[in-house]
């Protein structure tokens, strides 16, 4: 059922033409057809797919190929492929889909992550010893970035050294990406250094992030929050079509939630409440394009 829904979704965006028009080898594009879905259907690394495309996956029949026959290097070097064309392919991947389904470039997700690896990884000068989101600081690690549309879509990924601080990588993804003026970029506490907001601001983009600054509101506020030191923060240009300025830090005496439309209400709203009530009434387009 994975691999039919697969193959499908592959054909709607053609995507063992684009691998044929990047000189890919036909038993190569079988491969990384297969390395992709293999992904969907039991997530691990090219020697268990392996195993999973040779012994508990019908899929070669669906792709009319025999890969009892194939040797796993082919798989291995199917993945080199595909990391060596990665910005053509997710490219014309989200151009595809974004023809697909209408999607809009004026909401951009960024986050990243870190993964680690077994053994000390000496020929990958990527991989360092750093704070591991898995709690794997014995080994070292290498960082994922993502960024992703308001839909969830990928638009562009990158991996960095595992010691990398996450605050500097923004600029290089927005810019790599010709990310338009005026977007709203939706980001975590570890990126959201001032810095950054700074530079968001000076070139025209919006944004939306956590804080873990607790220094404004009254002291009262401060003290309730100590426990919960991660806040809410989010920017808006100088002027807007409701003619707000700037979005109150404090919280307001009551929720306000006609500033994310067809999401949160009065009644059935699961958002938290410090994302519900820091954003000011009527303020549609400006904040949530």
């Amino acid at each position: 059922m994975v691999e039919a829904l697969g193959l499908w979704s592959m054909e709607q965006i053609d995507l063992a033409g684009l691998l044929q028009s990047l000189g890919l080898s036909g038993p190569l594009r079988s491969a990384a057809m297969a390395s992709i879905i293999g992904r969907m259907a039991a997530p691990a690394s090219e020697h268990a797919t392996y195993e999973w495309m040779t012994q508990r996956s019908a899929l070669g029949e669906l792709l009319d190929v025999d890969f009892a026959a194939m040797p796993l290097m082919t798989l291995y070097r199917a993945s080199d492929a595909l990391l060596k064309h990665r910005d053509s392919i997710e490219r014309q991947v989200f151009s595809r889909v974004s023809e697909l389904f209408g999607l809009s470039t004026t909401v951009t997700l960024y986050d990243l992550t870190n993964t680690y690896m077994e053994g000390e990884a000496t020929s990958n000068p990527k991989a360092k010893h750093a704070r591991s989101k898995e709690k794997r600081s014995d080994c070292p690690l290498v960082t994922l970035a993502l960024v992703l549309d308001s839909s969830g879509f990928v638009r562009e990924s990158r991996s960095f050294a595992g010691n990398v601080s996450e605050g500097d990588t923004l600029e290089q993804m927005l810019k790599a990406l010709n990310v338009p003026k005026g977007a709203l970029v939706v980001m975590d506490a570890g990126i959201a250094k001032e810095e950054n907001l700074t530079w968001l601001r000076d070139n025209g983009y919006r944004y939306l992030a956590v804080s873990r600054d607790t220094s404004t509101g009254s002291a009262q506020e401060s003290r309730a929050n100590s426990t919960r030191s991660r806040r809410f923060r989010s920017k808006m240009p100088a002027a807007t079509p409701c003619g707000c300025k700037k979005l109150s830090m404090k919280r307001p005496a009551k929720p306000v939630f006609t500033a994310i439309p067809k999401v949160a209400s009065a009644k059935n709203s699961r958002l938290p409440k410090i994302l519900r009530t820091n954003l000011k009434p009527n303020c549609k387009s400006s904040t949530m394009a």
